[in-house]
């Protein structure tokens, strides 16, 4: 039985800083949240900071991490404009001969 993957929100960050806190061990911890210990490993790899663990800190980093840069299109309307605009017909003719 396989789970679709969801990503960890501030609650169960909040709840992994506690029992980071307590010094519970990464399987532990997997356990009690449901999660696999290689999302519990990795979460804590990517936002520890030396020995300490904070889940709004963490939260912050997720968000910045998935954020998706603006198309090209959206940014450049010169370019948006020419490559939107209708072929014309001086164009087409050159390219049927």
């Amino acid at each position: 039985m396989s789970k679709c993957y969801q990503r960890m929100n501030l609650a169960e960050r909040e709840e992994l800083s506690i029992r980071h806190a307590q010094g519970l061990g990464i399987r532990a911890m997997a356990r009690d949240l449901g999660r696999s210990p290689s999302t519990i490993s990795r979460e804590l790899a990517r936002n520890r900071s030396g020995s300490d663990y904070r889940a709004v800190t963490a939260q912050k980093k997720a968000r910045k991490r998935c954020y998706r840069k603006p198309r090209r299109l959206a940014v450049e309307p010169p370019a948006a404009a020419h490559c939107l605009s209708p072929v014309a017909p001086a164009v087409v003719a050159a390219t049927d001969s």
